[in-house]
């Protein structure tokens, strides 16, 4: 298909779908027992995993000159990729401190990853039809899955959410940050757009801090990512009040 671009059709045609799925789960959701809670969370890993197991075949494979390459940009290991990490774990755990605390991130920090994408994908968009659905339900997924968390009361809103979030999102860039330092060239291998002297493609974070010095754009990012989750919180305590 022609490259889709941000408030284009397929973008619109995303948006109503998105719009109407969270709809739905506003309006109908139940009280879920552990079982749903831990059912849902699994088989939305692995309807994660597998679309993004077939983008990487996409992405490693050249029609024109059948050959493989393994396409080290796609290497599953961004800041919208952690849900599919956590999301098995989380259906697997024990109700207890690591599992809080992975639900405090994918409600937090994962709805903030998943809602920019979604409000401004040209990042994400291809001209494979495959990959833009898979970019589609996977942060769609995200966003969605957070709503839940909140809905459910898994996660308690305010600065409590953060607070516990917090520690998973400094474990997750301190390994992002180190497979850069390892791997990474800043251009193909730039995970979580961290890497010292690499460019930072991520919406808004590119437009008001990739002009500064890395050590400054570094903390900016943090900053960023942790105030933007925090409002997040704040919206849905506000929400849970009304």
């Amino acid at each position: 298909m022609p490259e889709p671009h941000s408030f284009g059709w397929f973008h619109f045609l995303w948006l109503g779908l998105f719009a109407l799925a969270l709809f739905l789960l506003v309006r109908f959701y139940k009280k879920d027992s552990e079982r749903v809670f831990k059912r849902f969370s699994l088989w939305l890993g692995v309807i994660m995993w597998e679309l993004d197991i077939y983008k990487q075949l996409v992405f490693s494979y050249d029609a024109a000159t059948d050959e493989w390459a393994y396409a080290w940009s796609s290497f599953p290991f961004q800041f919208c990729s952690m849900p599919m990490y956590f999301l098995p774990a989380v259906a697997f755990l024990k109700n207890g401190k690591l599992r809080r605390a992975l639900c405090a991130f994918l409600a937090t920090y994962g709805f903030v990853g998943g809602f920019a994408v979604i409000l401004y994908p040209e990042t994400v968009f291809v001209s494979t039809i495959g990959v833009n659905i898979q970019t589609t339900v996977h942060h769609g997924g995200m966003v969605l899955y957070a709503v839940y968390l909140f809905l459910t009361k898994r996660v308690k809103t305010g600065f409590c959410a953060v607070k516990t979030a917090l520690p998973v999102f400094a474990v997750s860039c301190v390994a992002a940050l180190l497979l850069n330092l390892l791997y990474g060239d800043g251009k193909a291998f730039n995970m979580f757009f961290i890497a010292p002297g690499g460019e930072y493609i991520v919406p808004i974070v590119h437009f008001i801090f990739s002009r500064l010095p890395y050590i400054v754009y570094l903390v900016c990012y943090l900053v960023f990512f942790t105030l933007a989750a925090h409002l997040v919180a704040v919206f849905f305590k506000i929400f849970e009040k009304k």
